[in-house]
């Protein structure tokens, strides 16, 4: 059983490298945008490298999950390093009538890499000389690598502080007539559901599984301004999250 449940981590980290090796390459070395074929098209278009860059983040914090579920520290290495390699660039928000705007500090993915580093050394399943040399490879992989372009998906970071804070909204301009790829995710074990709605309070979207982190696409009809409700079910539970959008 064990070995069945690694073999299946390993599938997800092979899938990972696959999209983000499209990503990779999918940019140029001035602007980060799609030169490809067929590779990556979906039916309202191809696949942008931010998007397929937000894909692959997604994945990744699943497979942060994973390990943290089945106490596999290698695979949250594995993961943590390809969380350092993804680009992002900092969102703005727009302010809506009340004037109500989440507080977004600044992603810093190798910090977000070093962080889960951490929480896998801590565990007990660590303490083999194995865990030890990759957390020590790792730390060293993710510390000398170099700082990508400014492109990937944008990125909104926030923190659940207390039972008084359940929810962050960000109003976000989106443009009509293509597809945007939404990636919530917490690596502290919070519950977090994610609400989505159009330019007229319309629905567009609502996630609410038992998990800290929810994904959702979606085809932006018309141009305006869309909130992103990020939402902590759990209250008593405390944490960061990001907020991904492409």
């Amino acid at each position: 059983m064990r070995m069945l449940r690694r073999m299946a981590a390993l599938g997800v980290v092979a899938c990972v490298c696959l999209v983000l090796g499209q990503f990779s390459a999918g940019q140029d070395k001035t602007g980060g945008k799609d030169k490809g074929g067929k590779d990556g098209e979906h039916k309202h278009g191809k696949l942008s490298a931010d998007q397929k860059a937000l894909m692959a983040l997604g994945a990744a914090y699943g497979l942060v999950q994973y390990g943290r579920d089945h106490k596999q520290p290698d695979i949250m290495i594995a993961a943590a390093k390809v969380i350092a390699s993804i680009p992002t660039k900092p969102g703005e928000t727009v302010k809506d009538k009340e004037n109500k705007v989440g507080k977004a500090e600044k992603y810093d993915a190798k910090q977000a890499a070093h962080e889960i580093l951490d929480e896998a050394a801590k565990m007990p399943e660590a303490k083999s000389d194995t865990i030890k040399k990759l957390l020590e490879q790792a730390k060293e992989d993710i510390d000398k690598a170099a700082k990508g372009p400014t492109v990937g998906p944008l990125s909104y970071k926030g923190v659940f502080f207390s039972p008084q804070n359940p929810y962050d909204i960000y109003f976000i301009q989106l443009q009509g007539g293509q597809m945007t790829y939404t990636d919530l995710t917490s690596h502290m074990g919070t519950d977090l559901d994610l609400e989505i709605r159009g330019p007229a309070g319309e629905l567009i979207c609502l996630k609410n599984s038992a998990s800290p982190s929810e994904f959702c696409d979606f085809y932006v009809q018309n141009t305006g301004v869309y909130s992103f409700k990020c939402i902590n079910f759990n209250p008593s539970a405390q944490g960061k999250y990001t907020l991904f959008v492409r």
